[in-house]
């Protein structure tokens, strides 16, 4: 599952995965930087594209070890502790939570009982996701004929070149502090993880 984004121009190019900036770039959107491009369609013949040829592919990725961890702390952890507050939304009826209680018990979910490792063991038991299936992807979907360029968030590259393209500096939206999450993950997790994100991490 990804979006794409073009600048107002449409001489910038988003690949958009899941947990990879996506919440950044509908800000990016709602506020008018940016245009969502229907992937539904073939975007290619839309007529902002015709007879453009400096179109330059941008495919923000992740680490996936910190991809899994923001999966795990945005979804399994922030969405039943009260840390979102908007009244409006029902934060613990996601499909990739009502999935998840297949292979693990609601309320062990509920009572934060859930660890990292229980998704992981999740995953290893055939639990998927668009958040966290393969970034990689995108590469052999591109209906664009350009050259992909693959930046990290993780990249001081990340922030430059965006800041190149729009002319500002990129608030991250929604981004889940998962940093002290990583040390959860054991030897044998990283080991399984990286053989199911191989792609990834090339």
């Amino acid at each position: 599952m990804y979006m794409l984004y073009a600048t107002l121009d449409y001489s910038n190019v988003f690949f958009i995965n899941f947990k990879c900036c996506y919440s950044t770039f509908e800000n990016l959107c709602r506020e008018g930087f940016v245009k969502k491009i229907n992937t539904n369609t073939r975007y290619i013949e839309d007529e902002k594209f015709k007879n453009k040829s400096d179109i330059k592919l941008w495919l923000v990725m992740r680490d996936p070890y910190s991809r899994i961890v923001s999966f795990y702390k945005d979804k399994f952890v922030n969405c039943y502790n009260g840390h979102f507050r908007n009244p409006n939304k029902q934060y613990d009826k996601q499909p990739c939570q009502k999935n998840m209680y297949k292979y693990s018990n609601e309320s062990k979910i509920r009572s934060l009982e859930f660890k990292l490792s229980d998704l992981i063991d999740a995953i290893k038991r055939g639990y998927n996701d668009p958040h966290i299936s393969s970034q990689a992807n995108v590469l052999h979907i591109n209906q664009f004929s350009g050259q992909i360029n693959v930046i990290r968030i993780e990249d001081e590259e990340f922030a430059n070149k965006c800041k190149e393209i729009f002319g500002f500096e990129l608030l991250r939206h929604n981004s889940s502090d998962s940093e002290h999450c990583l040390d959860e993950l054991t030897e044998d997790d990283r080991k399984f993880l990286y053989n199911k994100y191989k792609r990834d991490f090339e």
